[in-house]
Parts: structure tokens; C-alpha cells; sequence
């Protein structure tokens, strides 16, 4: 019943489903990264990387490892960015990602920054393998989801909610979490 769902949900919200901070100094960002998060953990070796800039321009994307080497970098005109074909981050590893640009208005370079980990192989593995069948009930999608978000897999974790969203627009507490 609809009660039970809204309850279950309600049950399973994550507490802390928050973007990292920014620093201001009495201005807006004019860059600031959507994902991953700062601090999230990732199932995936070939990430999206997606963020937002307060104009258009050519974004510089660097990705470094836990020594802080360069491990990828690339110029795009989009304000997102998929790891090539062919290269792949490691399981059990932590990097950090940044992404500027210099202002056509000012001149000045402006970087959002975020870090990241990627799952073990093993835990990436079980957790995949645990992800619920299409036709499981919202009781099983809803528990994945919260596994996901106990290992800080907030991206998966935000796909499977969006996904219960659309099976159960009914459910209002679940489309607060697909956003």
C-alpha cells in the first residue's frame, strides 16, 4: 500500500545527502562540480563527470591519484566528461578530480574540485550483484538504494531512486530524493 511505501521510504532516507561545500567569498562560484560528489564513493572505473559553470567555455578536466599524479586530463566544450574508451580508473583507489576554465569576461581562472573513491573490486562486485531484478518489489529497489548509500555510492544511489520514482510516482518522499 502506498501508507507502508511512503513509511518505508521515509525509513530508509539517507541523512546526509549533501553536495560539498563551497568557499565564497561574497560571490557565487562560478564553477562547481555535480558529480561525483566530494567525498562520494563510485562502483563504476569509467565515471561521468559532470559540472556547472556560470558561463560557456573550454573546460580543462584533470583527474589525479592519491599521490597526486596526473593520472588523466582533457580539454571539452561541454560541461561534462566520460573517461575514454580503453582507460579506467582502479578499483580500492581514491583520486581527485578538478575542472576550470578562464573567464572570457575577466581573464580569470576559475577551478571547482572534488575526491572520490572507487570501491573494491570485491565490494563493487557484491554490490552489483546484489542490485534487485526489473520486476523486484520497492521493498527490494528501496534496500538496495540504502545499501548503496551506506557505502557512499550517492551517484547509484541516486539512479536507484530516480528509478523507483518513476515505477511509484505515487511515493512523494521518493521523488524528493530523485532530485
Amino acid at each position: 500500500s502506498k501508507v507502508i511505501a511512503e513509511k518505508l521510504v521515509t525509513a530508509a532516507e539517507p541523512s546526509k545527502i549533501t553536495a560539498g561545500a563551497y568557499r565564497m567569498r561574497g560571490e557565487l562560484p562560478q564553477i562547481s562540480i555535480v558529480t561525483p560528489e566530494n567525498g562520494s564513493v563510485l562502483l563504476e572505473l569509467q565515471p561521468r563527470f559532470i559540472w556547472e559553470a556560470m558561463e560557456s567555455s573550454k573546460y580543462v578536466i584533470q583527474v589525479f591519484d592519491q599521490t597526486k599524479q596526473l593520472v588523466m586530463k582533457d580539454e571539452v566544450l561541454e560541461q561534462s566528461w566520460q573517461i575514454p574508451p580503453g582507460k579506467f580508473l582502479n578499483y580500492g583507489k581514491s583520486y581527485k578530480w578538478a575542472v576550470s576554465f578562464t573567464s572570457a569576461k575577466n581573464g580569470k581562472e576559475n577551478v571547482a574540485s572534488g575526491e572520490f573513491t572507487v570501491l573494491t573490486k570485491n565490494e563493487a562486485e557484491n554490490l552489483i550483484a546484489l542490485k534487485p531484478s526489473a520486476s523486484a518489489s520497492i521493498e527490494e529497489w528501496v534496500l538496495y538504494a540504502v545499501m548503496l548509500e551506506n557505502k557512499k555510492a550517492r551517484e547509484a544511489a541516486h539512479e536507484v531512486w530516480k528509478k523507483i520514482a518513476q515505477d511509484r510516482p505515487d511515493l512523494e518522499k521518493v521523488a524528493e530524493l530523485a532530485r
